[in-house]
């Protein structure tokens, strides 16, 4: 990923990053949520987005909370509750024709 556009997304995460790095998450596991490519590279990315958001050069549009663990990472996705679980009609490939007067 780039750094730039990590950067980016970095920046709508400040308060929750903070949080987990003062809860003992190490750069290397935080960097596994937002699929970046190296510890350093999520350091140096935090470190241009709160330079950004200091300067003005970022306006993060609100603080949201850590990604959810990608599908093959050991830590378990929460399935939202909001999804509808009941199968959709499927499509049948035919139409109704409508004659028009």
């Amino acid at each position: 990923m780039d750094l730039k556009r990590l950067t980016a997304r970095v920046a709508g995460h400040m308060d929750a990053i903070m949080a987990a790095k003062g809860a003992g998450m190490t750069w290397g596991e935080v960097a596994a949520l937002f699929n970046a490519p190296s510890a350093e590279a999520m350091r140096k990315a935090f470190a241009r987005a709160r330079g950004g958001i200091e300067t003005g050069r970022i306006v993060p549009m609100g603080q949201m909370p850590l990604p959810i663990p990608l599908a093959d990472s050991p830590v378990p996705r929460p399935i939202p509750q909001s999804v509808n679980r009941e199968p959709s009609k499927p499509a049948s490939g035919s139409f109704k024709r409508i004659k028009i007067d």
